[in-house]
């Protein structure tokens, strides 16, 4: 790295999820921050990135969908998701460096699996770090970091094994000749390399910038393979400015044939890229700030190196091949545009170099440029992942040309639905575990090939609640969950707890997870008190029942030992005993059951007032139920009458109604007319022996000559004939009702 150098910033998006590598997911964020779609021809700049929440020297990388949605992006020492957060896990050592000590690779064949490698400050460790985005709810977690090699120069480059199911990682030991070749495969990095002793050892040495001592940049320089993977170009920074030609043998990663086809002192050899034919191969030089072209079509070593020319000068960073087929240049740094060689396989100055190509508007470049073009592995088919019990569906990756496919999820107990036809399959998994999917494709020639990949089912965490349940008297109650180490909770409430306390009602959920999966558990809890009962007496009508309704929520009601329910019908008096029970305890109470009495009311006889006389009418007053209304609307239960009329009483309960009603006459002491002789022969003139007025309430005795009593009334009403007598004079007594003064007189009966 160049301290003198402003820092660069870029992010190189790498698709996952098994799409195609052209053209999918190549937007780099470079220089000041400048986004740049390069899956358009020319690219786009597409606005400006925002604030970035880490800071980078020379390199930084990311991983996206084709449609670039970011999954998660890095510095080299720490890693953010894509809600911009740190990362689950943690790095190991330092990144500083150039923009090839880092590569964000996805691991061959996988879709879920990245590996990010890095590097320490010239001459430090090589590490990997693994991510898995299945994890944190596709937020990622890197679940293991290594060191791959103890020292390194800041080289590194990426070809594809033949097999098609690994990849070569290569790098270059520092202070020393050796070449490093690592073999990625789907289950992870051999920790052991194929190692090549050749070529160039640049040497370690120290170099003072501005006053501070470091190790020297001979250690600096890309390393780049050719589009067939076949050949290596290596170009060594610092004094020795030198550039290799190497062989490399895909099947075995030896590294072979070492030449230089370039010394240039202390001119500063940096950036290479190869043609997309591979006929010619581009050097840019930062101290001396030009851009070269060597033909590699020639046949001899020193024709290579002759054929050295001159593209443009001030050309001094990175140079990249974009999927378009052109290699897109750093001018340096603070520059707006990025430049191009519009056609990299023609020769010379045909290659066609232009300036000012991508404007960058307010954004400006340093020295970077992302890795765009490096060949990745995807999976032949894709899953999407699930937990058990779970459904995954499967797709080919490209199914241009194929005409039929045959499933097989590798899980017989399904029966039949363990194989289908369809291009995009569900198949549903009800247990966990590692299964070979395989897919038998038929291409439109004829050829047939059996696609594999082993896949994952993995469990989601087990724990349980406790059912749903009672609080009793506002108590408390306490879950405890299982607290192991690879499983963690959430409850709805935030809380990340494995115990928790309950004193309300309400339904609670909790999710806990594993660091595939995650299980959603609910409880529901009410609350309860004590069974209270507060029963009255009852009084209803004779011929009436009534219905007892007792609240119903949890509890058991047993009446007189014997009949349990909640309710009852009763008509019969007594006393009734019920027993409340729930779970939180039991209580006890009676009560009576009777009846109103049927009502009597009974004002007496008519009755005679006499002068000055008041009469007082007294009913019962013992039943407080009962109610008394007169007929002049009073309501008490006595009544004092002083003048004649009609009166009347209506005696009432809830039940019934009765009435009774009394005439009172006045009798006043005046002149009044005693007849001296009647004669009953019905001629309607004196029939009887008639008082004038009538004498209400007075008592009459009749006497014959003899003093027999022949006629006896106590309320004399006019009513004496006299039929059974024979003619003759009577005698009577006349009682007085209001003086009490007795009147004797004799009558002639005649007929």
């Amino acid at each position: 790295m160049r301290l003198l150098i402003p820092i660069i910033c870029f992010i190189t998006i790498i698709t996952c999820h098994g799409q195609p590598r052209s053209n999918a997911g190549q937007i780099a964020v470079i220089g000041s921050g400048a986004i740049v779609d390069f899956n358009q021809s020319p690219p786009q700049y597409i606005g400006s990135s925002p604030d970035s929440y880490f800071s980078c020297s020379e390199m930084s990388g990311a991983a996206s969908d084709s449609l670039g949605m970011l999954f998660f992006y890095t510095d080299g020492d720490q890693v953010w998701d894509s809600e911009h957060r740190l990362m689950e896990g943690s790095l190991s050592g330092s990144a500083l460096g150039s923009l090839s000590q880092l590569l964000v690779v996805p691991a061959p064949k996988q879709q879920w699996l990245y590996h990010l490698i890095h590097m320490g400050f010239q001459g430090g460790p090589l590490f990997n770090a693994t991510i898995d985005m299945r994890l944190n709810n596709g937020k990622g977690k890197i679940i293991s970091t290594d060191t791959l090699w103890p020292s390194v120069s800041e080289k590194l480059t990426i070809i594809p094994h033949p097999d098609s199911l690994s990849l070569w990682l290569i790098g270059h030991e520092f202070d020393s000749d050796a070449f490093l070749s690592f073999r990625i495969k789907n289950t992870g990095i051999d920790p052991v390399p194929i190692i090549s002793n050749l070529g160039l050892v640049p040497p370690a040495g120290t170099e003072e910038i501005n006053g501070t001592t470091f190790r020297n940049t001979n250690a600096l320089g890309y390393l780049v393979s050719s589009p067939d993977g076949k050949t290596l170009a290596c170009a060594h920074d610092g004094v020795m400015s030198t550039l290799e030609l190497l062989d490399f043998d895909a099947n075995t990663g030896i590294i072979s044939n070492a030449r230089l086809i370039s010394e240039t002192p202390n001119t500063g050899s940096y950036g290479l890229e190869f043609s997309p034919d591979g006929s010619k191969l581009y050097q840019s030089r930062v101290d001396s700030r030009e851009l070269w072209q060597f033909d590699l079509s020639n046949s001899t070593l020193d024709s290579i190196r002759n054929s050295a020319t001159l593209i443009a000068d001030d050309i001094w960073g990175a140079l990249q091949l974009a999927p378009d087929g052109k290699i897109y240049a750093i001018g340096g740094a603070l520059s707006h545009y990025i430049h191009v060689i519009h056609s990299p396989n023609a020769l010379n100055s045909d290659c066609n170099f232009e300036r000012d190509y991508v404007f960058l508007e307010e954004d400006f470049t340093l020295l970077g440029l992302p890795e765009l073009t490096y060949s990745i592995l995807y999976p032949d088919f894709i899953y999407d992942y699930t937990c058990a019990p779970g459904t995954s569906t499967f797709r080919l990756v490209d199914s241009d040309q194929v005409v039929s496919v045959v499933w097989d999820f590798d899980d017989p107990l399904s029966g039949p639905l363990n194989s289908d036809t369809r291009f995009v399959s569900e198949h549903y998994y009800q247990s966990p575990g590692i299964y070979s999917v395989t897919a038998t494709v038929e291409l439109e020639n004829g050829d047939q090939h059996t696609l594999s990949q082993i896949i994952e089912i993995p469990a989601p965490p087990i724990f349980d609640l406790v059912s749903d349940t009672l609080l009793c008297n506002n108590r408390q109650l306490t879950i405890a969950l299982p607290n192991p180490r690879e499983i963690e909770y959430q409850w709805e409430n935030g809380s990340r707890s494995n115990t928790r306390v309950f004193q309300e009602a309400g339904t609670y959920s909790v999710t806990g997870f594993n660091d595939l999966c995650s299980q959603t558990l609910e409880i529901t809890i009410s609350t309860l008190n004590s069974p209270r009962l507060t029963l009255a007496d009852e009084i209803i009508c004779y011929d009436e029942s009534i219905q007892i309704s007792l609240p119903e929520e949890n509890t058991t009601y047993t009446w007189d030992n014997e009949m349990v329910s909640s309710e009852r019908n009763l008509s019969t008096p007594d006393t009734y005993t019920v027993i409340a029970e729930n779970a939180c305890g039991s209580v006890s109470d009676s009560f009576t059951l009777s009846h109103y009495p049927r009502l009597e009311v009974d004002l007496g006889e008519d009755r005679l007032l006499c002068v000055n006389e008041q009469i007082t009418i007294v009913l019962d007053s013992t039943d407080n139920w009962v109610r008394y209304v007169w007929e002049d609307g009073s309501m008490t239960n006595t009544r004092t009458l002083d003048r004649p009329g009609v009166y009347w009483v209506e005696k009432s309960n809830s039940c019934e109604s009765v009435s009774d009603e009394i005439l009172i006459e006045s009798f006043l002491t005046i002149d009044y007319t005693i007849p001296t002789a009647f004669s009953p022969n019905n001629d309607g003139i004196n029939d009887t022996f008639s008082l004038h007025p009538k004498m209400l309430g007075s008592e009459l005795r009749v006497f014959n000559r003899w003093g027999k009593a022949v006629f006896q009334s106590n309320e004399y009403d006019n009513n004496w004939t006299g039929d059974s007598l024979p003619e003759g004079v009577y005698y009577y007594l006349l009682l007085d009702p209001c003086s009490g003064q007795t009147i004797k007189g004799t009558v002639q009966l005649v007929k």
